[in-house]
């Protein structure tokens, strides 16, 4: 395998993990502090990557409801 390859596939690895984590923590604070929490955070990570996910056509962004909805209900961890 070319040296190129195991690097990119280890950087997304990488920004997938980081990505989750700050999914979920971002999840468990809106699930404690409600929806206007979320629009805070909308409006003060705007035009931060880091957070796309609260957009709708983001990929992690049906994660995201899936992990909001989770925390709600005391099955997230």
């Amino acid at each position: 395998m070319d040296c190129s390859v195991i690097l990119v596939s280890c950087l997304w690895i990488s920004l997938t993990v980081l990505s989750t984590d700050i999914v979920d923590k971002t999840a468990s604070f809106v699930a404690r502090n409600g929806p206007e929490f979320e629009a805070r955070i909308r409006q003060n990570e705007l035009g931060n990557p880091k957070f796309n996910f609260l957009n709708f056509g983001d990929p992690y962004h049906a994660y995201y409801q899936f992990k909001v909805k989770d925390f709600r209900e005391g099955r997230g961890e």
